[in-house]
């Protein structure tokens, strides 16, 4: 009733989103109404987008009704308030799965694995991801430099020459330029 009258406006925020996140919590877990409890998190979310409890539990509800592109919406908020790099890496992950997997939607799982990029330059999940995404995508200069990153950080000896002969081959067939691929190749024998 404070909500839908207009009471709740008079409160303080930091109140207010306490007490929308009290409503949502009641509307979830006891009256288990998934819609007005994502109301009322929207609304603490809304009135203080800094609200990582709020952003929380509308991921938590996103997921479980299977919303995807509202979800997306809060992971990316979500990672631009998480203050530890992990959180973050973590979410970012999230972030771009969803975006490719559910969402197909390429670009921005590149832009959210990049990101992860930047707080994590050893992810081997997001530059994994990151090479099949630039080469369904055609992206052929960047994934000769992710195959090249991968390469890099590979772990075993076979794992390496796969990797480069892999990047001798897109340059040779996709790129055109024989001349480094025929030197990708060496590097992938040597």
């Amino acid at each position: 009733i404070l909500l839908d009258c207009g009471l709740v406006e008079w409160i303080d925020v930091e109140e207010r989103g306490e007490l929308l996140r009290r409503v949502g919590s009641v509307q979830e877990g006891f009256l288990g109404d998934a819609e007005a409890a994502i109301g009322a998190y929207a609304r603490a979310a809304r009135d203080n987008d800094t609200d990582e409890a709020a952003f929380e539990a509308l991921d938590r509800l996103y997921v479980g009704l299977e919303r995807f592109e509202p979800l997306r919406e809060v992971l990316a908020r979500r990672v631009e308030l998480a203050g530890d790099r992990a959180d973050r890496v973590g979410l970012g992950l999230r972030l771009g799965a969803l975006c490719e997997q559910q969402l197909r939607d390429p670009e921005r799982a590149i832009e959210a694995y990049r990101r992860v990029l930047d707080d994590d330059a050893a992810s081997v999940t997001a530059t994994t991801a990151l090479g099949g995404l630039f080469e369904r995508s055609g992206k052929w200069p960047e994934l000769i430099e992710n195959l090249r990153q991968q390469a890099a950080v590979a772990v075993t000896e076979s794992e390496r020459v796969h990797l480069r002969h892999r990047a001798g081959e897109v340059l040779e067939r996709e790129i055109g330029d024989v001349t480094e691929a025929i030197e990708m190749y060496r590097e992938a024998l040597s």
